[in-house]
């Protein structure tokens, strides 16, 4: 248990996200974060 700061790009630097986790570190918690922050809307949702 704990906390983590996170700070990500997109390839060309214009998106950025900033993020506090606090809790168990792995990474499957942090994924679906960075999934719905970059990821294209997934066809036939809205």
């Amino acid at each position: 248990m704990g906390w983590i700061t996170l700070a990500t790009f997109s390839e060309d630097s214009r998106h950025q996200l900033t993020f506090n986790y606090n809790g168990d570190w792995e990474a499957s918690g942090i994924f679906p974060i960075l999934n719905a922050e970059y990821c294209d809307t997934p066809s036939g949702s809205s």
